[in-house]
């Protein structure tokens, strides 16, 4: 199989369009459709259907689309390698991180594996857990860092610490003083909450649910920033932790009440569960363990006690 005609086809499936990608190849678009239909006819298969709205992955071209991504980048490391005329670690790696996660966490972690791996380019990609845990399963991500990650066949899940979990919104919104609010009272709010799946929803549901209660959120939102600016606005109230908080440097008029009783979020690493690693992911992973242990050992991470 031609790498370069791989390369044509994730850049052509990543754009969603063969001119865009023509352009960003800076190759023209006849040699990239002709390219990948030299592909598919290789494979027996079409990978992508054309039309007005552009070029949309087929399932022969899903699958295709998830393996190429590893496969590139072991062939990539090969070549560094061999160029370099050692072993040592080279390549790429793309990690997955919610924002408030990757606010605390990102920092200390890249500094100390850049400066233990300068071979290895490592691209961070932010989004809620279910987001993230789905970009793994289709290997879109080599790892990810998830709250409460639901168990798959494949995957492997480390349990990293428990977060805990605040209403937060204006002050008008939510009533003074320390006790926490229970679950009764916050589906009564104007909640500004993930769509289902993600964690968080499925963790207020759970209460909802022990409390004979439904939920009912005024906007569902699957962005960490705009959610923010809807609770600043005063439009409703959401659910976060203190680390999504301070990486939303939310204005003082903001207040996070606690849950009564306290709730938390579990984090977890999650990573494909291989008999042997890839060295690249399993030297950062390691690295991701021994920083988080340090983090919470050491009260660097806002609101998060050891994992269970």
């Amino acid at each position: 199989m031609d790498l370069r005609a791989l390369r044509y086809f994730r850049t052509v499936a990543e754009c969603g369009s063969f001119s865009r990608a023509s352009d960003l190849l800076r190759i023209s678009q006849p040699a990239v459709s002709r390219t990948i239909r030299e592909l598919e006819a290789e494979l027996g298969k079409e990978l992508l259907t054309r039309g007005r709205e552009g070029a949309r992955l087929t399932e022969a071209g899903r699958i295709l689309f998830e393996h190429s991504a590893q496969l590139l980048r072991q062939v990539e490391q090969a070549a560094s390698e061999v160029r370099r005329g050692t072993a040592a670690l080279a390549g790429r790696l793309t990690v997955g991180m919610p924002p408030g996660v990757g606010h605390l966490l990102a920092p200390p972690l890249l500094a100390r594996f850049g400066a233990d791996y300068p071979d290895v380019e490592v691209r961070v990609i932010g989004g809620f857990s279910s987001q993230l845990h789905d970009m793994l399963a289709r290997r879109q991500v080599d790892l990810a860092f998830a709250h409460d990650p639901l168990p798959q066949r494949g995957l492997k899940v480390t349990p990293l610490l428990r977060e805990e979990v605040f209403v937060v919104g204006l002050a008008s919104q939510l009533a003074a003083g320390a006790d926490g609010l229970p679950s009764g009272e916050i589906v009564k709010l104007p909640l500004i909450l993930p769509s289902r799946p993600n964690a968080s929803r499925r963790l207020l549901d759970a209460w909802a649910a022990r409390e004979g209660l439904w939920i009912e959120a005024r906007y569902e939102v699957d962005d960490h920033v705009i959610t923010s600016g809807l609770v600043k606005a005063g439009l409703g109230v959401s659910l976060m932790t203190r680390a999504t908080i301070a990486a939303d440097m939310l204005i003082d008029a903001i207040v996070a009440r606690p849950i009564a009783p306290r709730a938390y979020w579990p984090l977890a690493l999650v990573e494909p569960d291989l008999p042997t690693p890839a060295p690249i992911l399993a030297a950062f992973t390691t690295m991701a363990l021994g920083v988080v242990r340090e983090m919470t050992e050491h009260d660097r991470w806002l609101g998060a006690i050891g994992a269970e």
